[in-house]
């Protein structure tokens, strides 16, 4: 692994008439995840580096998901990005689990990946229909406010919805 700081400015991952606020991180990163501090993507273009792993072939799953029920895709792709480490948690490969999904004896277990992109997709409609738009009110359920994690999935958000 590198160990590199980084100093940066994000905007809230859904637009919203919140201001640009700047924040910094620093911590190691795997080499392969080097590449997210410069990432090369357009919209509906390559979206290789984001699809990685257990992820590898959901793209059409993700955006079909969402565009279908009016949740943001760029949104759940941050989270899943964040939440199975680009692809290699155990809980992607072995639960079809995209989002850290717990039940109250652990990781949810999902039957295939569609199933548990479909379940990240209903917990991110059901926090838009309670206005929960942005990571930061998103976050305040999903993982009791982390700034960690806030920063985390705003950064993945903004350098894939470029």
């Amino acid at each position: 692994s590198v160990t590199i700081a980084v100093t940066y400015t994000v905007q809230t991952a859904v637009p919203t008439a919140t201001p640009i606020s700047t924040g910094s991180w620093s911590g190691t990163l795997a080499e392969t995840d080097a590449d997210l501090l410069q990432p090369n993507v357009v919209r509906d273009e390559d979206l290789t580096f984001w699809f990685r792993g257990c992820m590898s072939d959901c793209k059409d799953l993700f955006f079909d998901q969402a565009s279908a029920y009016g949740v943001d895709p760029f949104l759940a792709i941050a989270i899943a990005d964040h939440e199975t480490g680009y692809g290699i948690s155990d809980a992607c490969n072995t639960n079809n689990n995209f989002g850290g999904l717990m039940a109250s004896n652990g990781i949810r277990n999902y039957g295939s990946k569609e199933e548990g992109i479909k379940a990240l997709r209903y917990l991110l409609q059901v926090y838009k229909a309670k206005g929960r738009y942005t990571v930061e009110s998103i976050a305040e359920y999903y993982c009791a406010g982390s700034s960690e994690w806030i920063n985390r999935v705003t950064t993945i958000y903004n350098s894939v919805h470029q």
